[in-house]
């Protein structure tokens, strides 16, 4: 930013731009074969690069209607908010997060991506 004495703004111009921290909203890029699991409302746990010890948690608040690609695989963008009464979470910080989904039996867990595979490949061969 550059410094003019005495001059005015019009309406088009930016003085400076905010944001609005208490509460914080992170994104996520959830994979497309997971994204039919996540709801909104359902509670996210947020660790930050910058405090990993410190668990952070909110809730879904907005699922990304439309896909993106993000290193070559398709995601869905998943907001959720998040208390942040010390100010301590910053924008354009990075983490991970955990969205809970719910408590799924160890034979679905261990056997989902295989089977989803076979399913797919028997699908490409019908006619």
């Amino acid at each position: 930013m550059k410094r003019e004495s005495g001059a005015s703004f019009s309406g088009e111009k930016f003085f400076c731009e905010t944001a609005d921290i208490d509460p914080v909203v992170i994104e996520t890029a959830v994979p497309e074969d997971d994204i039919g699991f996540v709801a909104q409302g359902q509670e996210v746990w947020l660790k930050s690069n910058a405090f990993p010890s410190r668990k952070v948690i909110g809730r879904v608040t907005l699922i990304s209607p439309q896909a993106a690609t993000e290193q070559g695989e398709r995601v869905f963008i998943v907001h959720a908010a998040v208390e942040n009464h010390d100010r301590a979470l910053r924008t354009g910080m990075l983490g991970r997060a955990k969205i809970l989904t719910g408590n799924r039996s160890i034979g679905f867990v261990l056997l989902r991506d295989p089977l989803r595979w076979i399913r797919k490949q028997i699908w490409a061969l019908m006619p």
